[in-house]
């Protein structure tokens, strides 16, 4: 039996060997297969339309359409024939992102879209931060992270703001807790771990957490590693067990149960249903 290929995965330091935290790319293609980054990917159309298959999701992107991907979302296009997207592709070092991203996103749960139709209006600074990134001018380093920073800002601005309901009480050690589970969730994350990082005794984290999400640490945790592997079946050819291990569940009879648990079926239904759609 041949042993199943996971996800082709593109690695920040491949892209380039020159230094740097930011890389301006320009790209122009009509089909992109499902794949995922160790990186930020900043994405805006500057032509065409193409369907986005993002984490088990549809959707088409034109002109003036911009996504932001983390590092732990799949996603490939693909477009009619005769059609082709051209669009400016800015890969982000992870841990220069998230500093950003903290600063100036309204809701930290990962697991939404972050997308908008029309940011149209920004287009001059993404043609300002390609001309940077091709240039040898004193300062282009710094230039191109103000402009990407100034880029960042304007489309938090753009993206839906949560209902009061939906957004928890400011916490900020919480959001920061949130996020670093969002980044790492594949990872074999402990409460201890997780709370050193808050600076937080874990019986006090756990309070603090509970209060925050509306769940314990582990059912937060699993319950969003479960819904990372739907939308991975979702959006990929992968097996059952091939999206369990994706998302750190390597024992399949757990992850069969936990499934069925939260779902209310089994994740061999839903890879099935999703064969024959």
């Amino acid at each position: 039996m041949v042993a199943e290929q996971p996800l082709p995965r593109e690695i920040f330091d491949r892209l380039t060997a020159a230094p740097g935290q930011v890389l301006v790319m320009r790209h122009e293609f009509d089909r992109v297969p499902v794949h995922w980054h160790d990186y930020y990917e900043f994405v805006y159309v500057l032509d065409g339309h193409a369907t986005h298959h993002h984490n088990g999701r549809d959707e088409v992107v034109s002109a003036g359409s911009a996504m932001l991907l983390g590092p732990t979302d799949f996603h490939g296009y693909s477009s009619d024939p005769g059609q082709s997207l051209r669009c400016f592709n800015i890969a982000i070092d992870p841990g220069f992102a998230e500093d950003q991203l903290a600063s100036v996103l309204v809701d930290e749960r990962l697991d939404r879209s972050w997308a908008v139709p029309d940011l149209m209006s920004a287009e001059p600074l993404f043609q300002q931060l390609w001309s940077e990134s091709v240039s040898a001018d004193h300062g282009r380093e710094l230039m191109i992270e103000s402009l990407l920073t100034c880029l960042l800002i304007s489309f938090a601005r753009t993206l839906p703001v949560p209902s009061a309901a939906d957004t928890p009480a400011a916490d900020a050690a919480m959001r920061q807790a949130v996020f670093f589970i969002e980044r790492r969730f594949r990872e074999p994350l402990t409460l201890r771990e997780v709370a050193a990082r808050a600076h937080l005794s874990p019986n006090h984290f756990s309070e603090r957490f509970h209060a925050f999400t509306g769940s314990t640490f582990q059912t937060y945790l699993q319950h969003r590693r479960l819904r990372f592997a739907r939308s991975l079946m979702r959006s990929s050819e992968l097996s059952v067990a091939g999206a369990a291990r994706a998302v750190g569940l390597n024992d399949p009879s757990h992850f069969a149960r936990a499934y069925r648990q939260f779902f209310g079926t089994s994740p061999s239904v839903d890879r099935a249903r999703q064969a024959g759609a």
